[in-house]
């Protein structure tokens, strides 16, 4: 509670907390979430595992890592959550590898999905993020061990899946496509009638020419840049 007048307070509790700029309001802080049901973490996988084949499910899911997630608490919404995992695979139950699942989101509503929790591991893990409410976007942070849910809803994320690239270049590899780009560009209308007369196409490859239309006018250009 915020220092605002509250019937039955007399004091604030210290957790008015606030952007610079706004109204102080409560706010979380750090959040610390024990547990009296633990196992070590070595031995959850195995109870994991165990409540798939119970249930008769294929496989379950394992969320590794989450970026944050948000609440609606007004009156005049409902009362739910969503959580937005990074990292997500499929445990199966019949010993296949973990496999890599995109585009999906846990949500739900707190009671429920608490009381779902059947136990938790021994190691505690801790989010920082950043939150934002009414008065403003604060600091927070959450420190809490592994969770096994018997059940927990999930969506499809809003977003389109496309898959990122395997790999990235190299910054220096970037720059010199970037400038072999630039003097091709600079040099193509120049050498338009002496591309055709050489058969090659305006694809990347010539039709009769044998010799690819990029490495073609980058001899060229370079000869020229070199005043031969």
């Amino acid at each position: 509670m915020s220092r605002m007048p509250i019937k039955d307070f007399d004091h604030s509790n210290g957790h008015g907390r606030r952007q610079p700029g706004l109204m102080p309001t409560g706010r979380q802080g750090n959040l610390i979430v024990t547990s009296t049901n633990t196992v070590p973490d070595s031995e959850l996988r195995k109870k994991f595992i165990d409540e798939i084949k119970k249930q008769g499910k294929p496989y379950g899911l394992y969320f590794d890592d989450i970026q944050g997630g948000f609440t609606l608490t007004g009156r005049a919404t409902p009362q739910a959550f969503q959580v937005l995992p990074v990292m997500v695979y499929r445990v199966y139950a019949d010993g296949r590898p973990d496999e890599l699942v995109r585009g999906v989101d846990i949500v739900g509503t707190p009671l429920l999905s608490l009381n779902n929790i059947m136990v938790t591991g021994d190691t505690m893990q801790v989010f920082n993020g950043i939150c934002g409410a009414e008065s403003g976007q604060i600091p927070v942070a959450a420190a809490a061990p592994a969770m096994l849910f018997s059940e927990i809803e999930v969506q499809k994320r809003r977003r389109g899946t496309e898959r990122p690239p395997i790999l990235l270049l190299h910054p220096s590899t970037l720059r010199q496509l970037l400038q072999t780009r630039s003097r091709v560009r600079r040099h193509s209308a120049n050498h338009e009638n002496e591309r055709q007369a050489d058969g090659v196409s305006l694809g990347s490859v010539s039709l009769d020419g044998g010799v690819d239309r990029t490495v073609l006018c980058q001899a060229r250009c370079g000869a020229e840049e070199s005043g031969e």
